[in-house]
Order: C-alpha cells, then structure tokens, then sequence
C-alpha cells in the first residue's frame, strides 16, 4: 500500500509539472490506469 501512496505523490507532483506546461503527460495516463486496475486487483 505504500508502494501506492508513493506513486499518487510522484505523479502528482508530474501532473502539477505538465499543466505547468500545458502539455499532457500520456505516461501519467498510463500511470493512472495500471494503478487502478492494480487497485481493481487487490480489492
């Protein structure tokens, strides 16, 4: 579970820095999706 919260800040952190850019991330994208089909796994 800490793995997660970890990767939440990480690409929070990516997310504030591409719209700073304004420029969307696909790899954030990526992150998210294998995030909750990983959470979809574990619940």
């Amino acid at each position: 579970m800490m793995e997660v919260c970890r990767l939440m800040a990480f690409m929070s952190r990516e997310q504030s820095k591409s719209i700073q850019t304004k420029t969307p991330s696909r790899s954030l994208a990526f992150c998210l999706y294998s995030i909750s089909n990983d959470m979809n796994l574990h619940l």
